[in-house]
């Protein structure tokens, strides 16, 4: 979406914020400090690229378990 030329002076952004929890969540496993800070640098660096139209799929370590959950509401 941000790859595109628009008149707009904002980007589009997305929440990613469950798929960055969950793969820090589970790398961390509740003792891992290096293991959860090291997964939540490679989720924040994929997410950054995402929000500028730059991400490459597979370029960043992560969980590849889905997290859709039908009818799941805030």
């Amino acid at each position: 979406m941000n790859t595109l030329y628009r008149k707009a002076l904002w980007n589009v952004s997305f929440s990613y914020g469950r798929a960055l929890q969950h793969s820090c969540l589970k790398a961390w496993k509740g003792s891992d400090v290096q293991g959860g800070q090291k997964a939540l640098i490679a989720r924040a660096q994929a997410n950054s690229e995402a929000s500028k139209g730059a991400y490459v799929a597979g370029s960043q370590p992560s969980s590849d378990e889905q997290l859709f959950v039908a009818g799941y509401t805030y």
